[in-house]
């Protein structure tokens, strides 16, 4: 599994690169940077903003990608907070790892694939889409309720004690 989870982290991280790249070429100066509920645009502003908050993001992917890395090979894990650590350690250490490696890629690939979708669906209400379209919100509310599960899933069952 955590192969699985390591190459969608690395898909939803190039597909995000890729929406970054296409949007320093395409986007025109003024661009949407907020939307309600509706996808009604409710805020304008320079591209520059909505750059800076997509380069926040790709960072940020990028940043869990190597937490991830490092943690699944010889980072500490002092600053790695799990229920029973003490059981975890240093008996299944290779296990608690794997999980938390694989849990660090799979929270990055939800949010690297929200923030795309989001981001496309600004784009599109750029180049003259009246709203935001369905699509990017049904993308961007399904990937909250698949993080809000992944959360979920750790918290309570994931980092149980070892078997």
């Amino acid at each position: 599994m955590g192969d699985l989870v390591r190459v969608l982290w690395w898909l939803a991280t190039l597909a995000l690169v890729g929406i970054f790249g296409y949007a320093v070429w395409a986007l025109p100066s003024q661009v949407p940077m907020h939307v309600d509920l509706a996808g009604n645009v409710t805020e304008w502003g320079d591209k520059t903003g909505l750059l800076a908050g997509l380069a926040t993001g790709v960072g940020s992917s990028v940043l869990v990608g190597w937490l991830a890395r490092g943690i699944g090979r010889s980072m500490s894990l002092d600053f790695v907070n799990v229920p029973s650590k003490d059981r975890w350690l240093p008996d299944h250490e290779a296990e608690l790892r794997e999980r938390v490696s694989t849990d660090l890629y799979a929270v990055g690939a939800i949010t690297s694939a929200m923030i795309g979708a989001l981001t496309l669906g600004m784009v599109a209400i750029a180049h003259g889409a009246p709203t935001m379209p369905s699509w990017a919100t049904i993308a961007g509310i399904g990937c909250v309720v698949v993080l809000l599960i992944q959360v979920v899933v750790m918290i309570t069952v994931r980092y149980r004690s070892p078997g």
